[in-house]
């Protein structure tokens, strides 16, 4: 992935960081989509 990328050719902490905290920021976004989803489906049962 792009982030893996970046962070391994980093030559620097903040482009490090900086992929470290997005990834952990698209993982907290996929995890509420997921929730909203999983709660929308239980409402149509």
């Amino acid at each position: 992935m792009f982030l893996g990328k970046v962070e391994g050719h980093a030559t620097t902490a903040f482009y490090r960081t900086l992929a470290a905290l997005s990834r952990e920021a698209i993982q907290a976004m996929w995890y509420e989509l997921n929730e909203a989803a999983d709660e929308r489906d239980a409402d149509k049962a």
